[in-house]
């Protein structure tokens, strides 16, 4: 189990060391325990892969 203040101190220093800036984003789901987000934070996910890896259409 990761307390939240844990998860925000990761969070916090990701990449801290590397001189890299990456964009990063985190959700706080207040009301859902350890579930997370569930199908709001898959539909997150889903919307962050398809902006990090753009899917060109093919014409068949």
């Amino acid at each position: 189990m990761c307390p939240p203040s844990g998860a925000y101190a990761a969070f916090n220093r990701y990449a801290e060391t590397s001189g890299a800036d990456p964009r990063k984003e985190i959700r706080a789901y207040p009301h859902n325990g350890h579930e997370g987000g569930d199908a709001v934070h898959v539909r997150r996910q889903l919307a962050w892969m398809r902006e990090v890896l753009p899917i060109s259409p093919t014409s068949a």
